[in-house]
């Protein structure tokens, strides 16, 4: 299991959350899968904002990019009703 870490900037707040997986698409899922649980603890990240980062997951309409020069380090952006959401990941040491 790898150890990932994410920076989600959202509606003028900085959110951090480590999240364990096999590897990175499976992190993201069950970072997701965390939000799901923890809407009451980011101001303006309802249930439907959740859903929208994660169907543009699936469709791949968003994917994460490798950020040039940087190891195990990703950059993707989501989009709702509510703001652009922009979220790192890092893959950190257990």
């Amino acid at each position: 299991m790898n150890l990932y870490t994410f920076i989600l900037e959202f509606d003028e707040g900085t959110y951090i959350e480590q999240i364990e997986a096999e590897d990175l698409m499976r992190a993201i899922e069950g970072w997701i899968d965390y939000l799901k649980n923890q809407t009451n603890d980011i101001p303006s990240l309802d249930h439907q904002t959740i859903l929208d980062f994660e169907s543009q997951m699936k469709s791949q309409e968003e994917v994460p990019v490798s950020l040039d020069g940087l190891r195990n380090v990703w950059c993707l952006n989501m989009e709702s009703e509510e703001g652009l959401a922009l979220i790192n990941v890092v893959q950190t040491a257990n």
